[in-house]
């Protein structure tokens, strides 16, 4: 729940946690207008209407640090999904890495 929390308000303060590099840079968090959302990222934005398909997208910030707090590698790696199945996906290391580079 603390980790939750944290990505929260660094979404809130940064915008995002995801690659951005040229066509399909897995999965990302973020934060944009006035949602949070987990979802594919493609050319360093997000997949918008990817997030709110997949019910991915939070208006509420309590909604999201529930949902974020449940989920787990394997849960965010896309395993239903070949194509991109641990593919650049959000991973607790990849929170962890943003959230102490926040504080550099």
């Amino acid at each position: 729940m603390d980790l939750a929390k944290r990505v929260a308000g660094h979404l809130k303060k940064n915008g995002a946690i995801a690659y951005n590099h040229r066509d399909y840079c897995g999965t990302g968090l973020f934060f944009q207008g006035g949602q949070y959302m987990h979802t594919f990222v493609d050319d360093g934005h997000p997949v918008v209407y990817r997030a709110q398909e997949k019910g991915w997208a939070f208006h509420d910030v309590y909604k999201f640090i529930g949902w974020l707090a449940e989920q787990s590698d394997y849960s965010l790696s896309m395993y239903d999904n070949p194509g991109v199945f641990n593919n650049q996906t959000i991973t607790r290391k990849r929170l962890e890495d943003a959230l102490s580079k926040e504080t550099m």
